[in-house]
C-alpha cells in the first residue's frame, strides 16, 4: 500500500509506485474512465492520473490542494500540463 503520511490525509510522501497503485485500484471502480485516461493523453504520469481521478470523483480544487499538499497555483499548473498532453481527436 502507499506510504501513509503522518497525518494520513495527504500524498506528500507518496512515490510514483504509490500513485500507480491508486490508479489501478480506481480501475476496479471505473474501468472506462481509467482506460480513457490511457488513450486520451500522451504519457501522463501516475500523479497526473491521480489528479484527474480526484477531479473525476468531484473533489474541489481546495480538496485536491489538501490531498496532494500543493498550492492553488500548482493545481492550475497541473491542470494546464495535463491539458497540453491531451491527444487531438480527429472528428
Amino acid at each position: 500500500m502507499p506510504t501513509k503520511p503522518e497525518n494520513g490525509k495527504t500524498t506528500v510522501l507518496w512515490k510514483k509506485h504509490d500513485f500507480e497503485i491508486v490508479v489501478e485500484y480506481y480501475r476496479l471502480t471505473d474501468v472506462e474512465f481509467v482506460d480513457k485516461l490511457e488513450t486520451s493523453y500522451d504519457e501522463i504520469s501516475p500523479k497526473y492520473k491521480f489528479f484527474l481521478i480526484l477531479e473525476h470523483i468531484g473533489k474541489t480544487d481546495k480538496e485536491i490542494m489538501a490531498i496532494m499538499c500543493v498550492a492553488d497555483v500548482t493545481v492550475r499548473s497541473i491542470r494546464s500540463r495535463v491539458n497540453k498532453k491531451k491527444k487531438d481527436v480527429a472528428r
